[in-house]
Parts: structure tokens; sequence; C-alpha cells
């Protein structure tokens, strides 16, 4: 019994963190940034580390009457549509506060799979019976 209870635990922690928090953790934004706003990438920055290359997106958009132009605070390693329209989600308060929106919903319901799959085969330990061998290693002739 106590292993069964060690095979269902190794099995429903992961799917609980698969179904649950890590979809949360996706779906999960900035509180603060409350205001949808459409930006245009206007340009992006361009730096090379090591080899690597990495853009930044330059966003433009309009609140309040006014256009503002702000630079992302995540870096790429494709580089952006100049022209492109994409959503951010803005702090009211302050501007520079901001996130693009990006649509998780495939990968959740991946994770959401995936976990939910884990959690069957952790409730079936539970209720499967134990295989006993029908011969004993003595049983077998050479």
């Amino acid at each position: 019994m106590r292993s069964k209870i060690i095979v269902f635990s190794l099995i429903f922690i992961p799917g609980i963190i698969l179904t649950f928090i890590i979809p949360s953790q996706l779906r999960k934004n900035n509180s603060n940034c409350t205001v949808e706003v459409s930006a245009t990438i206007v340009d992006y920055l361009k730096n090379t580390d090591n080899g690597v290359t990495e853009f930044t997106p330059v966003y433009e958009f309009e609140y309040n009457g006014e256009v503002l132009t702000r630079v992302s605070n995540s870096n790429s390693k494709n580089r952006p549509n100049k022209g492109q329209t994409v959503s951010l989600f803005i702090n009211p308060e302050n501007t520079g506060e901001f996130f693009e929106y990006i649509n998780h919903d495939d990968t959740v319901l991946a994770f959401r799979i995936v976990g939910i799959i884990s959690l069957i085969i952790a409730i079936l330990t539970l209720f499967a019976k134990p295989v006993r061998p029908t011969r004993s290693i003595d049983d077998l002739s050479i």
C-alpha cells in the first residue's frame, strides 16, 4: 500500500502542476495594466552579444489623445515586422508599464490535457491490484 501512495504522489503532484498551476501562470498578467491599446511596431533595436542577435520592438500607440512611443521590455531572436499591429495592455497611471498580449490558449490546453491524463493515471494506480507472479523463479527450468 505504501508503494501505491508513493507512485500516486509521483504522478498526482505533477498532474496538479500541469493542470492548474502552469496554465494559471501563463494567463497571469500585470494587474495594473488594465487598458488595452492597439500599438504599431515602428522600429526595433538590434543587439548582438556573443554571436547571438536579438531584437527589441519599439511600439507606438495613442492614449488619451497623445501618441506615445515605448520600447518593449522583451527581446526575441525573430526580427519584428515594422508596421505590424499588436495588442498592448498598459497601466493607465504609468504608460511606461505595459505588456504585449500573447495568446497562450493552445499551450494552456496542451498542459491541461497532459495534466488530466496524469491525474487519471494517478487515481487508477490507487485502485489497481498488485501484479503477483504466477510462478516463482524456482519453477523455471533451464
